[in-house]
């Protein structure tokens, strides 16, 4: 009896914090993945929106924001692709 306890008591703790963490499929890796599937069949409008997604959940993510702004560029929104370069802190005059 005390063994199933103690081994209660070990087991429980962890199974509540699983409850609380958000599913994988919206994690910002996950969005990514969901963005780059998007882009390999053209579908930029959905691209675009789950690079959003994945930025609003790690705003500094240096290749999602590079991403986004190609995404917008591809779009053909150039003025918000131009935007998005200068938020990821790339000059619209680099190449390479």
């Amino acid at each position: 009896m005390r063994t199933a306890a103690l081994l209660l008591l070990l087991l429980v703790p962890p199974l509540l914090l699983a409850v609380g963490e958000p599913p994988m499929e919206r994690g910002p890796r996950a969005l990514a993945a969901q963005a780059m599937r998007a882009y390999e069949h053209r579908d930029m409008p959905l691209f675009i929106n789950k690079m959003k997604q994945a930025l609003a959940l790690r705003p500094t993510h240096q290749t999602y924001l590079y991403n986004l702004a190609t995404g917008y560029a591809l779009s053909g929104d150039v003025r918000a692709a131009k935007v998005q370069r200068e938020q990821a802190g790339m000059r619209a005059d680099r190449t390479g």
